[in-house]
C-alpha cells in the first residue's frame, strides 16, 4: 500500500546524498523515521484520544477516576515530546514525562498504574509508527533497525517520570506530615479557627470527630522515638490515630473500637514503651481533646520507665503532678526528716513504706515482697512514724504519708526526665 503522506514527508527530510531506501542503521534517525514521526505529529490529537480510550479500557483506576478528555490532554503532550525525540530534533526533552510524574503524584495515582499506562503509550506510539510506514519494505526495515533506539527513548521517558514521581511523592509525604502535625497541634491545644474548623481537622488527621477517643503521651528516649511504629501498628489493626513528636515527648489521639479497647491499647503500649506513658480518660468529641491532652501529660509525669499510667486509675498521682509546687511542699512537710537521712537508710524506709501500702497494710505481705522478716518491717515502719510523727494506723496520717510518698516518686521521675533532655543538641551525660 502506497503512503502519499509519508512520501511527501520523506522528500522533505531526505538531504542530498542520503539514501532513503538504505536498510542500514544510521547514526541519526533515518529520513523515513523522521517522516513517519511527522505524519504522526500532525495527527497527535487523534492519537492522544485513541490512547486515552485504550488506557481507560485496560486500567480501571483511570476509568474510575478520570475523564477521557483529561487523559488525552496529558497524553498529547507526551506523544508530541516522544515523537520529537524519536525524530532527533531538539525539543522539550524529558520535561513532559517529569511533569506527568509530578501531576500523577498529586492526583494520587499509584506509580505501578502510571508506569503500566506509560508502557501502553510507548507500545501504542510504536505501533502507529509501524502503521505509518505502510507496506514499503525499505521503510519497515528502517523501523526495525531503529527499534532498539525507540525503546531506549521510551525507557528514558519512563525513568524520568519515575524519578519525578518519587521526588514529588517524598515532598508530598513531607507536606502531608507537616499538615497533620499542625492539625493535631490545633486540636490538642484547642486553637481551632473558623478557617480550619474541627471537621476539616478531623479529615486531615483521619480521625472521627466523635467516638471513643483517648490521648496518649509518652516520654521520649534520647536518640529514639518513644513508641516505635505505633501509628503503623494501629493502622494495621484497623485503628485510626494521629501522632506528633518533639524533643522530649510523643503525643497522639487514638480512636478506640469495639475490637480495640482501652485495655488492648494499654497492653500494646506496655509491650513497646521504654519510658513512661500516660493515657487520658476516654472522651467523646475532638473538642474535648485539650483537657484529655493535659490528663495524658500529667499521667505520663507519674509513670516510671516502661510503665503505662491511666489517668482515671491514678487520680492522686495525676493530681499531684498537676500541682508540682504544692506537691513538693507536701513531700517536704510530711517526709522532711526522713528524706534527710543517709541515702541508704532513706531509700530503705521509703521502699518499705511503698511495699506496705502496696500490700494493703499487711506486715507479712510486705515482708514477703521485700524478702525480710516481718519484725524487720515493723521496726522500719516504727522508724517512719518516729521521723514523720505520723501513725500508720491513723487514716488521715496514713493518707498524708501515701500522698507524700507519691509526691516524692513523681519528683524523682521529673528530675530524671530533666536530666535526660539534651541541651544544645547534645545528649545528657
Amino acid at each position: 500500500m502506497h503512503n502519499q503522506g509519508l512520501d511527501t514527508a520523506m522528500r522533505k527530510h531526505a538531504g542530498p546524498g542520503q539514501d532513503t531506501d538504505s536498510g542500514s542503521t544510521p547514526a541519526r534517525p533515518d529520513a523515513r523515521i523522521v517522516a513517519a514521526c511527522d505524519v504522526l505529529l500532525a495527527r497527535s490529537g487523534e492519537l492522544a484520544d485513541g490512547l486515552a480510550r485504550l488506557i481507560m479500557e485496560k486500567e480501571t483506576f483511570y476509568a474510575d477516576n478520570f475523564g477521557r478528555d483529561e487523559l488525552a490532554a496529558v497524553h498529547r503532550v507526551n506523544i508530541d515530546a516522544m515523537l520529537t525525540r524519536l525524530a532527533g530534533r531538539p525539543g522539550p526533552g524529558l520535561d513532559a514525562p517529569r511533569e506527568t510524574g509530578r501531576l500523577r503524584t498529586e492526583q494520587g495515582v499509584p506509580l505501578s498504574v502510571v508506569l503500566r499506562a506509560y508502557r501502553l503509550g510507548g507500545t501504542y506510539v510504536w505501533e502507529r509508527l509501524v502503521d505509518a510506514a505502510g507496506d514499503d519494505a525499505g521503510t519497515r526495515e528502517a523501523m526495525l533497525a531503529y527499534v532498539t533506539q525507540v525503546w531506549g527513548i521510551i525507557d528514558d521517558f519512563s525513568q524520568a517520570l519515575t524519578e519525578r514521581y518519587r521526588e514529588a511523592d517524598h515532598l508530598q509525604d513531607a507536606l502531608d506530615a507537616r499538615r497533620r502535625e499542625g492539625a493535631l497541634a490545633a486540636v490538642l491545644t484547642g486553637h481551632v479557627t473558623r478557617a480550619t474548623g474541627m471537621r476539616e481537622l478531623a479529615q486531615t488527621l483521619g480521625l472521627p470527630r466523635a467516638g471513643q477517643l483517648v490521648v496518649v503521651a509518652a516520654a521520649a528516649t534520647p536518640g529514639a522515638g518513644p513508641l516505635a511504629d505505633i501509628e503503623r501498628t494501629l493502622t494495621a489493626a484497623g485503628v485510626g490515630s494521629a501522632w506528633r513528636t518533639d524533643l522530649a515527648h510523643q503525643v497522639g489521639i487514638v480512636g478506640l473500637t469495639g475490637a480495640f479497647s482501652m485495655e488492648r491499647l494499654c497492653g500494646h503500649l506496655s509491650s513497646i514503651a521504654a519510658e513512661g506513658v500516660g493515657v487520658s480518660e476516654r472522651f467523646a468529641t475532638l473538642e474535648q481533646a485539650p483537657r484529655a491532652h493535659r490528663q495524658a501529660r500529667l499521667a505520663m509525669a507519674t509513670a516510671g520507665p516502661g510503665q503505662v499510667v491511666r489517668c482515671e486509675r491514678s487520680p492522686i498521682a495525676v493530681l499531684l503532678a498537676g500541682e508540682p509546687e504544692m506537691s513538693r511542699d507536701l513531700m517536704r512537710s510530711v517526709l522532711g526528716p526522713l528524706l534527710e537521712r543517709p541515702d541508704r537508710e532513706r531509700d530503705m524506709l521509703l521502699d518499705t513504706l511503698r511495699a506496705w501500702f502496696r500490700e494493703q497494710g499487711s506486715a507479712s505481705g510486705t515482708a514477703r515482697s521485700l524478702c525480710c522478716h516481718r519484725n524487720t518491717v515493723r521496726y522500719r515502719l516504727a522508724k517512719v512514724t518516729e521521723l514523720t510523727g505520723r501513725e500508720l494506723q491513723d487514716p488521715v496520717a496514713s493518707a498524708e504519708l501515701y500522698c507524700a510518698l507519691e509526691a516524692e516518686r513523681i519528683s524523682r521521675i521529673a528530675s530524671e526526665d530533666t536530666a535526660a533532655i539534651p541541651v544544645s543538641g547534645r545528649p545528657a551525660d
